[in-house]
């Protein structure tokens, strides 16, 4: 990725998608006021916010005191790569890397395997890639053995790197470590509830290899990416081992 140009892709002033090309260096001090090599008056941006370096087939990425999220992780330095999203204090940006077009190899840091362990006992449940239905339905990929939970309860959505669960409308609700929601994203270690039935969180993660889009036009951008913590692409993923299915 060395030789790869490389474009920041950020939200300007009045929401308006603005792209700023990194100059060819070795190293690449990105921020909003003088002491920048390359300056960017991005909203949130601080002077002197971080230090994009070429190593070798690598970028990497150096917070230098504004604050510094690789795809919602906090890092003080981390290597980075196309479509990877990072949060500098209050703004977002994505980066694009325009080498190797489609079919592009890169490790992204994801979910690896994702299951539930009811509670106080019982076989673990592995959750599949996509859409997991949880309820009492024979058919669900959780089934929920408890009167207390709904036929069609909740579903659990296992993404390349977030696990989240969603109540559809069930009679006794969905409680994240007690509380009752809607929606939320699911921690390796949290207690989901179906009614009365409990599940411990498993979740391992780790980095995994993909083949990443190729860049896009600005107007290809939703806007609305820029807002999140991770880019939200669809990578083509080598199927996980058995031992982690």
């Amino acid at each position: 990725m060395s030789a790869a140009r490389l474009e920041l892709v950020g939200l300007g002033a009045h929401g308006r998608v603005e792209r700023v090309e990194v100059p060819e260096v070795e190293a690449c001090v990105v921020g909003a006021g003088p002491g920048a090599d390359l300056e960017w008056a991005l909203p949130g941006l601080a002077a002197r916010h971080l230090r994009l370096e070429r190593e070798g087939e690598r970028v990497v990425a150096t917070d230098l005191g504004g604050g510094l999220r690789v795809n919602g992780r906090s890092v003080a330095s981390s290597p980075v790569t196309h479509l990877d999203v990072l949060a500098l204090g209050d703004a977002r940006v994505v980066l694009l890397a325009h080498e190797g077009g489609a079919g592009a190899l890169a490790r992204r840091h994801g979910v690896c395997a994702a299951w539930l362990q009811p509670e106080p006992s019982g076989p673990r449940v592995s959750l599949a890639a996509g859409e997991n239905a949880c309820g009492r339905a024979a058919e669900a990929a959780v089934v929920v053995a408890d009167p207390t939970a709904s036929k069609r309860h909740a579903r659990i959505v296992l993404g390349f790197d977030a696990v989240t669960v969603e109540d559809l409308g069930s009679a006794n609700g969905t409680r994240v470590n007690g509380a009752l929601v809607a929606r939320a994203r699911l921690f390796d270690g949290d207690r989901v509830a179906f009614g009365a039935a409990s599940f411990r969180v498993g979740i391992e993660e780790g980095d995994r290899e993909v083949t990443l889009p190729p860049p896009r036009p600005v107007a290809g951008l939703d806007p609305a990416l820029l807002s999140a913590e991770t880019t939200a692409f669809d990578p083509v993923v080598p199927p996980l081992p058995p031992e982690r299915r």
